[in-house]
């Protein structure tokens, strides 16, 4: 149709007998390269000066009493759900795909609203509170996108900068925009923020997804130091399941409600 352009990425031969033109990309693309070398830095001096004057938050972080949620035309997450949750413990979230460990971060962050019970931060009602109230939060998202600001990587350190000013600039020449990286290298750039949150309480929601080996080993140990030295993170991940020694507790979704796993 005139004045519309239409692109197809597709391995399909029979889409070249009605296109206008086709390209086919090299063999062996030469791989764009992200100079990771800040967040591998962050993590070997692990310091985290810019928390260290806020007081320590209360030791009874969530006090979950009853929740039950359900999306419309659907059937019930969760029934009847209670938990507390203290602000220094590293707990472990599992479950099967759909099971709702998403929806239940999203839950806690107020990004949903529970259509029964009640969710306590601080000792206060979540729903309404004051955006400072989160202050000592740092939540990441299971969709990468929704980790980064502007569109481009130093961009996004650009934002973080406002925020942190004694943050210093990221140490790269090229400044690639977010649509020229791989999932993976999106993910790395969204994670470089993290050695300078330490001291807050974490929830992140498949931190390990996309990652290459490397990238996943330094992610694993910026988790054992934060986990032995500002403890204080809810994770759901299926890449530790194998690594109990890193959580004080472990629960599963099962029939609607959370259940704890013992040994």
């Amino acid at each position: 149709e005139q004045g519309k352009i239409i692109v197809v990425a597709d391995h399909n031969p029979l889409m070249e007998t009605v296109a206008d033109f086709s390209y086919t990309l090299p063999e062996n693309p030469q791989p764009l390269t992200i100079d990771n070398s800040l967040f591998t830095e962050a993590v070997l001096n692990l310091q985290d000066k810019r928390d260290c004057a806020i007081k320590p938050f209360p030791e009874i972080l969530y006090n979950i009493e009853e929740l039950s949620f359900a999306y419309p035309n659907a059937e019930l997450l969760f029934k009847d759900l209670s938990l507390q949750i203290n602000s220094t413990e590293n707990i472990l979230l599992k479950g099967k795909n759909g099971a709702g460990k998403s929806t239940f971060l999203k839950l806690l962050t107020g990004l949903l609203k529970p259509n029964k019970g009640k969710i306590y931060l601080q000792g206060k009602h979540l729903q309404g509170l004051d955006p400072k109230n989160f202050a000592h939060f740092y939540y990441q998202s299971q969709i990468t996108k929704e980790n980064l600001l502007g569109i481009s990587v130093k961009q996004n350190w650009l934002f973080w900068q406002l925020a942190i000013p004694e943050l210093k600039d990221l140490p790269i020449k090229e400044d690639p925009l977010f649509t020229e990286l791989s999932a993976g290298q999106q993910k790395m750039v969204s994670q470089q923020i993290l050695p300078h949150m330490l001291s807050k309480f974490w929830i992140l929601d498949e931190p390990f997804a996309s990652l290459d080996e490397n990238a996943g080993k330094q992610l694993f140990n910026l988790l054992q130091y934060k986990s032995r030295n500002y403890p204080g993170m809810l994770i759901v991940s299926h890449s530790l399941e194998a690594h109990r020694e890193l959580f004080d507790r472990v629960f599963s979704f099962q029939n609607q409600t959370l259940q704890e796993e013992k040994g």
